[in-house]
């Protein structure tokens, strides 16, 4: 899977105004949430590409216009997105949002070649998910860190 969105606990650790540490605790205990904002990443990317296109018309297909998302023929791109849960080499629990290798050309479109101009759905999708996905990342990791962090100061007394 090409990886195209990861989210590990040093990169909210500062928004959410916590040690990396204790982030990872909370992540590690929280996987459905970084799994929430990865499948809503997926949904738009898959919303955008099921948009028709405005582009040449090929038979049954009307492509799409250069600058639109691609427009989806055989739906091959659209079941090729995928999440997955990993560990980095430091353990941290990550969450990645990606294109199968059934799906190869999912770079060229997305960038665009010499012959072809971009069809970009990546950088839109994230662009319309991240606020209302990483806020609802944000607000329930917040929730779980104070509660953890409350759990751990009164076990110290």
């Amino acid at each position: 899977m090409a990886k195209v969105i990861g989210i590990t606990a040093p990169n909210v650790a500062k928004i959410l105004r916590a040690s990396p540490t204790t982030l990872d605790a909370v992540m590690r205990g929280d996987v459905d949430g970084l799994l929430i904002v990865a499948e809503q990443f997926a949904t738009i990317m898959r919303e955008l590409i099921r948009q028709p296109g405005t582009g040449i018309v090929y038979k049954a297909h009307q492509a799409s216009a250069p600058g639109e998302a691609p427009a989806s023929d055989l739906g091959n791109l659209i079941n090729a997105i995928r999440t997955a849960i990993t560990k980095d080499t430091k353990r941290l629990t990550k969450v990645a949002v990606g294109i199968t290798k059934n799906a190869p050309y999912w770079e060229a479109l997305e960038d665009g070649t010499r012959n072809i101009e971009p069809r970009p759905y990546i950088r839109p999708a994230y662009e319309i998910g991240r606020a209302g996905a990483g806020d609802k990342f944000v607000r329930r990791m917040r929730k779980k860190t104070k509660r953890i962090i409350a759990q751990r100061r009164k076990g110290r007394r």
